[in-house]
């Protein structure tokens, strides 16, 4: 999980993604090393290993004055213990991985509307973007200043691999939402930013490019899925060889010498296409 940090000349910063909570403990004490006073936490999304360290993150430090999250992920940070049952239900023992979230308090949580841009520090600007589809409560955030966007989950992972190998593939938990995901690749596009910065991992040149053939490649992934179900098919793990027999990226995926990814990553994202095309929500979607 990246997180990444915007810091004011006078050096003021601001953190996008808190990460996990397990982590916390190292990222702080790098944060501390920067000589940095942290003045606000903003959240992509409200899910484990992108935000269960931001109720620790404000109790380690006084500087805190806000945590951004969007309006369906807020009361989850003020009591997260529906959000834990539920990532301990979805992910096993990867839910320990990343640690049970602390509360924020209420009068640090901010929510901010699609739209809006943020006047963080002197000459920095983050324009807000709803990109619901990963997940309902997923925001993605641009920065003219560089040109660039945080896209949380909402354009997949740029991953590279234990031996190097660079695996690009979209993340589609359940209860993913088709429409709404490709609707937020447009709405990113708009913007039509030259970098991308991923939670995970890490930022990458021609933007618009890679937004493109994202597009093309989720519409590609859903409909391998909808025909697999179409036949009677409904069991992950024959999907997993399946798309890993037909897609080039899935087959990286799939046979990745790194357990995140080929055990969680792309197994979630498996999971999240067979119940999409299972419950009929790539309908609405034109192939």
């Amino acid at each position: 999980m990246g997180s990444y940090i915007l810091v004011s000349p006078d050096g003021e910063a601001a953190m996008i993604d808190s990460g996990p909570k397990t982590s916390w403990s190292r990222v702080g004490e790098e944060i501390r090393s920067m000589g940095v006073r942290l003045k606000y936490v903003i959240l992509t999304h409200i899910h484990l290993d992108h935000a269960s360290a931001a109720g620790s993150i404000v109790r380690s430090l006084e500087t805190v004055e806000a945590v951004f999250v969007h309006p369906r992920g807020a009361r989850h940070m003020a009591d997260p213990e529906r959000l834990w049952q539920a990532s301990k239900q979805f992910l096993g023992d990867y839910a320990d991985f990343f640690g049970k979230p602390e509360p924020v308090p209420e009068n640090k949580i901010v929510v901010p509307g699609d739209g809006e841009v943020l006047e963080l520090f002197e000459g920095v600007r983050l324009h807000v973007i709803y990109t619901p589809g990963h997940a309902s409560h997923h925001m993605s955030f641009y920065l003219p200043e560089g040109n660039i966007m945080f896209t949380g989950d909402s354009a997949g992972v740029s991953l590279q691999d234990d031996d190097g190998t660079l695996i690009e593939f979209p993340t589609t938990p359940p209860p993913f939402k088709p429409v709404e995901y490709v609707n937020s690749l447009e709405a990113m596009a708009r913007f039509r930013p030259e970098r991308l910065a991923f939670a995970h991992y890490g930022v990458r040149g021609e933007g618009m490019e890679y937004l493109r053939w994202h597009r093309e490649d989720i519409i590609r992934w859903i409909r391998e899925a909808v025909e697999y179900v179409s036949r009677g098919g409904g069991d992950a793990e024959e999907l997993m060889r399946l798309l890993a027999d037909k897609l080039e990226n899935a087959g990286k995926a799939y046979r990745a010498k790194n357990p995140i990814i080929s055990e969680f990553m792309y197994r979630g994202t498996i999971l999240g296409l067979l119940d999409t095309a299972i419950r009929g929500e790539w309908k609405r979607l034109h192939f």
